[in-house]
Order: structure tokens, then C-alpha cells, then sequence
């Protein structure tokens, strides 16, 4: 689906994501939407980032709204970035750095130097908080004038 690129196919994929049976499809399907790109997707990924679905599917959700970089995912990242899953904590940290908006700045700060949590590939959360930050300052777009 991802090398095909087929907006028709998105549809399906959040089909899959929001009730598939098995957690590992659902997660699968979070990361080939965020591989597409789409706009389209967004909403669908924002609820299943704020659901209680389990950490697997919430954390490629995360990620993959980064790669989808809308705007209007910040607000439920910042919120995601007090999960009590360290998966989803970084990779909310990594979409908010990815979309580069700078009212986001605050929560991955406060992460960067409380959330010493360390992912089983070595990753840091306040690692990514850090790292987040200086995407956001490098890529920010600075707020039009009154």
C-alpha cells in the first residue's frame, strides 16, 4: 500500500486501524498511514492516539502523524506526551518536532529535563524531548504579523 501510494486505499487502512481484531494489525495499519502521508488520516490517528487502545497502536499513531506533520494533531500530542506509555511519550515528541509548531515547545522541555525514561533501542524520551525542541526552532514558521 505504502509504494502504491493509493489515496482510495486510506479508507481501508483506517478501517483496519480503528477495529481490526488483532493490535498488531491495528498498529501496522497506524504506520502505513503515516508512510502515505495523508492529510486524510489525520482525525482517525488523533482518536486512536487519545484512545486506550493499547501502547503498540498508540505509539505508531504518534509517529505517525509526525510524518503526516498536520497542524492539527498538536494540541492531542502535547496531551499524548503525559501517557503513561514511554513508546508514546517519544514518538509524540518526535510528530511535535516534525510539525514544528513553536507552542509546543513547553511540554518537550519539561520532558527533555524530568523523563528520564529509556526505550528498549536505547532511545531516551528526554533524549527526543531535546531533540524535538531544536527541530521546532530550526523549522518553525514564525507567526504572521497582526
Amino acid at each position: 500500500l505504502v509504494a502504491l501510494g493509493n489515496e482510495a486505499s486510506i479508507p481501508r487502512v483506517i478501517k483496519m486501524m480503528s477495529s481490526g481484531i488483532n493490535p498488531h494489525n491495528r498498529a501496522a495499519a497506524a504506520y502505513v498511514l503515516g508512510m502515505l502521508g495523508s492529510k486524510s488520516s489525520t482525525s482517525s490517528l488523533i482518536d486512536v492516539l487519545g484512545s486506550d487502545d493499547v501502547p503498540e497502536v498508540r505509539t505508531h499513531a504518534a509517529e505517525a502523524l509526525g510524518h503526516i506533520a498536520d497542524r492539527r494533531a498538536v494540541d492531542s500530542l502535547i496531551k499524548s506526551l503525559a501517557d503513561s506509555s514511554d513508546e508514546v511519550r517519544y514518538w509524540s515528541c518526535f510528530a511535535l518536532g516534525e510539525i514544528g509548531d513553536l507552542k509546543a515547545i513547553p511540554e518537550p522541555e519539561r520532558l527533555a529535563s524530568t523523563d528520564h525514561a529509556v526505550l528498549s533501542t536505547g532511545e531516551s524520551v528526554s533524549r527526543e524531548g531535546q531533540n524535538a525542541i531544536k527541530r521546532i526552532r530550526e523549522t518553525a514558521l514564525p507567526s504572521p504579523d497582526p
